[in-house]
């Protein structure tokens, strides 16, 4: 009967379940052609070879059964599965050199960082990184102009505020220069509703004829939209107050700046007004806290309507309703 090569083992039984020569495999005896631990760093030759059950692997059982190691063999030798790390003892370092921390001179120079060109993938040459200048979409800062004109900039989607000083009295707009997130904001104060030519009206603040708002426009990368936003809205549950402890001569009343005032007069008084509602279409009420002995003179038109009388030794509240140009409603009180 012909032989089979090569010959994998042989099972020589055993009366007595010991560890002999012929029954077990052996990492320890070295040699050219034998096991050893020199084999770890073939991990998986290693890992092949010590998975065995006397001359039988159990590799593929073990597979099935979802065994991770086989605990019941022979000799297990733990490779750590290419995960083991050479140390050394007792070395000496005869360079003299890298003692302590490692010393990179000579590996790394100095780097010098450029911002060359405006696109392209940064660069690492020669110790100098580049990383260009990227510029984004119309800019990285928002722009004031003084511009009054009908053509609105969206080249900015920072922000583009224009005449924030002075209402535009504009009413057709267009749009020049969008790019996707442009947006711009355009004081305004007009006697017809403006409009934004090719642009979407959008729900935000009603429109008010002859008052100062804002029209706030943007372009969302493929349509130009547009809505109001009342100033007034800002502050419409505060009244703004303005105090002065030392009133006398000529004091003006600015109606654009605040609701309430707190004067308290160090001399005769007289009182003028600025910035009046749009007589009409707009009213408003304004509030006086005075006290102080001396001559109060009112402005025009508030004696028409008037109710009460000032008194210099008591803190007097002077309430008074524009209704309309030369038409007011003036009430003054003391506490009883």
């Amino acid at each position: 009967m012909g032989q089979i090569a090569p010959v994998f083992g042989s099972i020589i039984p055993s009366q007595t379940q010991l560890p002999l020569a012929n029954n077990y495999l052996a990492f320890n005896t070295g040699g050219a052609n034998a096991n050893d631990f020199a084999q770890q760093y073939l991990p998986e030759v290693y890992e092949a070879e010590v998975e065995r059950y006397g001359n039988r692997t159990l590799s593929g059982f073990l597979r099935m059964v979802g065994a991770e190691m086989p605990m019941t063999s022979d000799q297990v030798i733990w490779s750590e599965q290419n995960r083991l790390h050479i140390a050394y003892d007792g070395c000496t370092n005869t360079s003299g050199t890298n003692t302590g921390d490692q010393d990179l001179s000579g590996l790394q120079g100095d780097i010098t960082l450029t911002t060359t060109g405006t696109s392209g993938a940064a660069t690492f040459i020669a110790d100098t990184l580049n990383i260009p200048n990227y510029a984004s979409s119309g800019g990285a800062t928002s722009t004031v102009t003084a511009d009054t004109g009908t053509a609105i900039s969206l080249a900015n989607n920072v922000g583009n505020f224009c005449n924030m000083a002075s209402a535009n009295t504009n009413t057709t707009f267009t749009v020049t220069g969008a790019v996707a997130g442009g947006f711009a904001r355009v004081l305004i104060n007009t006697a017809t509703q403006p409009t934004v030519t090719g642009g979407t009206l959008e729900n935000g603040a009603d429109w008010i004829a002859s008052s100062n708002m804002y029209l706030d426009v943007y372009y969302d990368g493929a349509n130009t939209k547009y809505y109001f936003i009342s100033i007034a809205s800002v502050s419409e549950t505060e009244d703004r107050l303005e105090e002065n402890a030392t009133t006398t001569g000529t004091y003006n009343l600015d109606y654009a700046l605040y609701e309430c005032w707190n004067l308290t007069l160090t001399g005769a008084t007289t009182l003028t007004e600025s910035n009046l509602p749009t007589s009409g279409t707009n009213s408003k009420v304004i509030l006086l806290n005075v006290t102080g002995n001396f001559a109060l003179t009112y402005p025009a038109n508030w004696s028409t309507n008037i109710i009460g009388t000032y008194d210099g030794t008591v803190t007097n509240t002077i309430a008074i309703w524009y209704v309309k140009s030369a038409i007011y409603k003036v009430q003054i009180s003391q506490p009883d």
